[in-house]
């Protein structure tokens, strides 16, 4: 059976993962970079794709995004590695006072 799936970790052994991220406060033209290990969790190779959902307010996503450092490398079953999460703010962003958000790291098969 092929089974698929990632964690995310904040640790290069893969003990402590991640729930929550909190960026701290951020200000408009500023990113801020956060270090997290991801682990092929299934029995396939895999590459992984990042996603944002649930921006809290909806308007947030329109002045921030999430980007990565991750060159499309195929992982090992088993083998993790180190990606920076980088989180940019706009300029220009405008009645955004706080912000929440889902990320989404999947694994491709």
């Amino acid at each position: 059976m092929r089974t698929l799936g990632v964690g995310v970790y904040w640790d290069e052994a893969c003990n402590n993962p991640v729930s929550y991220i909190d960026w701290g406060m951020v200000d408009p033209s500023s990113q801020e970079n956060v270090k997290v290990y991801v682990k092929n969790e299934g029995n396939v190779h895999v590459s992984i794709s990042l996603d944002t959902v649930n921006w809290d307010p909806l308007n947030a996503s329109s002045y921030i995004a999430l980007g990565w450092d991750y060159s499309g490398q195929v992982l090992s079953p088993r083998e993790s590695i180190e990606v920076t999460l980088a989180l940019l703010i706009s300029a220009g962003i405008q009645d955004v006072s706080s912000f929440d958000f889902e990320i989404v790291i999947t694994g491709i098969g």
